[in-house]
């Protein structure tokens, strides 16, 4: 496959100012995400991170240049329009999108997700029993031009998927990964700051292997210690609770 990888990502986030250079171990937060994409993902090798042109994205966009990383500056409030020229700048036919708030997004199901999006057409794909912050959207890149053009407004800061998503013009498939890996009540995405208590604490257990740690090595942590997972697990509920109320109407 023609493909890269973009990551939408700011520092500007209201809940978590600066989440995107937290310390998590050894590493800061970008650092952990990329690290691991770039250690597991086969399918996709060229990175983009896409983030905005103010200036308290200076840093990050500084950073993610000395990590060797790609770097778009678009849009602070129409993420999708930001995303899809991040993407296009790849010169490539589809991309995984992670968000920079999933550290934790699994590599292997990156490649399944890229591999499984060309076997059915599909202009979003992702996996629906994953757990929170798992899973990345695999997109066409020519749909989301398209979504750009269709969309009704240029505020797609919440729910930026949602001009694709919804339109019944494009095809989303939601596929079901292997249930080995479900835990519903886990959470892996960092927005509060008991999220980047629960990212620091599961680092800790793989010390050395903070990059190279499976999907089922972290579940099988996370079943033996449940006191990890409690860490940030009410969070979900207040989460969808305001994305709801926030969400663009597409």
């Amino acid at each position: 496959m023609n493909a890269g990888i973009v990551i939408p990502m700011r520092l500007g986030a209201s809940r978590l100012p600066g989440k995107g250079l937290a310390s998590i171990g050894p590493y800061r937060a970008v650092e952990l995400l990329v690290g691991r994409l770039r250690a597991g993902v086969t399918r996709a090798r060229r990175i983009v991170l896409c983030t905005t042109r103010e200036r308290g994205d200076d840093t990050l966009a500084t950073v993610a240049a000395t990590m060797g990383v790609g770097v778009y500056r678009g849009s602070t409030d129409d993420v999708l329009l930001r995303l899809t020229e991040g993407a296009e700048s790849l010169g490539v036919e589809w991309v995984a999108e992670v968000d920079g708030d999933d550290i934790f997004c699994d590599p292997t199901h990156v490649d399944l997700a890229l591999e499984r999006a060309a076997a059915t057409a599909a202009d979003c794909l992702s996996f629906a029993n994953l757990p929170i912050g798992v899973t990345a959207h695999v997109l066409s890149v020519a749909a989301m031009r398209r979504a750009c053009e269709l969309k009704a407004g240029s505020d797609t800061s919440t729910g930026f998927l949602l001009p694709l998503t919804n339109r019944p013009e494009f095809k989303t498939v939601r596929e079901l990964a292997d249930p080995a890996y479900e835990l519903p009540r886990a959470r892996m995405t960092l927005d509060y700051a008991e999220d980047l208590e629960f990212f620091r604490a599961v680092v800790a257990r793989f010390p050395g292997r903070e990059l190279a740690f499976s999907l089922g090595e972290l579940v099988d942590l996370l079943r033996r210690e449940p006191g990890l997972v409690e860490i940030n697990a009410g969070l979900t509920e207040a989460y969808w609770e305001r994305f709801n109320r926030m969400k663009t109407t597409a």
